[in-house]
């Protein structure tokens, strides 16, 4: 592990219990499909901020929650770990197999796992990340199944989950949540955001004050904007299937029922909010 002089403090807690699952209330059908058998454990992280200016997390099944705490001056993860296998046997061999990495990657600080040895074939994990840090911190954040939440952080937030919802509370310059299956709530001001569900509503308080640029999207679900007092775009928005209604006083406004175009305040920069299904709200 390569940390680049940084001082690190792993605390490894107990396994804490095993967890038998039967099949049944899974709603498998046939032996084998899946494990029967899981181990818990977990174990912290405690990370001086030194230099590190960005915090990036992959996991593939998990959420992932970080938390500002202004008073903070280090990273404080709390892992939380199941391993699941055939038998008690194979699902504690592959609890030993999981390992988490923390290191340096230039300004970054990253937080992924890995099988060391190889994964066999009836092994199967969940790994999430509870994470307080300075507010200052930029995020990457990625999970494949599971929510995402960015809760009073100040950084610039990049979030992505392939199936689960994005709930990002941020003073970041730049926001942009991606979900490929689940609802986003943002309560940002930035002057650039991208939100984009495939299959989700879209909930966004935006309260920058000057220009917003970006894009909000959702391909099946309604999308509810709020714009701050003092903020200024031109809205672009249109739905393939429902109503676009807006709230607000524009200039040079064109609108139909399913698409609007305005001018709010003095502006340059485009919001554009599209939905394929599902109705439009801009106050």
């Amino acid at each position: 592990m390569d940390t680049k002089g940084q001082e690190m403090t792993r605390i490894r807690m107990n396994r804490s219990w095993v967890v038998l699952v039967s099949l049944s209330v899974m709603g498998i059908g046939m032996a084998g499909c899946r494990p029967k058998v899981w181990v818990e454990s977990q174990e912290q992280i405690i990370v001086p901020l030194a230099s590190i200016e960005k915090l990036s997390v992959l996991t593939h099944n998990g959420h992932i929650v970080v938390k500002a705490d202004p008073a903070s001056n280090e990273i404080k993860i709390e892992v939380s770990k199941r391993a699941g296998g055939e038998t008690l046997e194979d699902a504690e061999a592959c609890m030993d197999a999981l390992q988490i990495l923390s290191e340096m990657e230039g300004n970054t600080h990253s937080l992924k796992w890995k099988y060391e040895p190889k994964k066999k074939g009836d092994w199967a994990v969940a790994v999430s990340f509870d994470i307080t840090a300075p507010p200052s911190l930029a995020t990457l954040l990625e999970t494949h199944n599971g929510r995402i939440e960015v809760l009073s952080m100040a950084g610039d937030a990049d979030l992505t989950t392939h199936n689960g919802a994005i709930s990002a509370e941020t003073s970041a310059n730049r926001l942009s949540a991606k979900t490929h299956n689940g609802k986003i709530t943002a309560s940002a001001n930035p002057s650039e955001v991208r939100l984009e569900s495939h299959n989700g509503g879209i909930i966004a308080s935006l309260d920058a004050p000057g220009e917003i640029a970006g894009r909000i999207t959702t391909h099946n679900g309604r999308i509810e904007v709020t714009l701050g007092e003092a903020s200024a775009t031109n809205l672009n928005c249109s739905t393939h299937n429902g109503s676009v209604r807006c709230a607000r006083k524009l200039d040079e406004l064109e609108a139909r029922r399913s698409h609007l175009r305005g001018r709010l305040g003095n502006a340059e920069a485009v919001l554009e909010i599209e939905s394929h299904n599902g109705s439009i709200r801009v106050e």
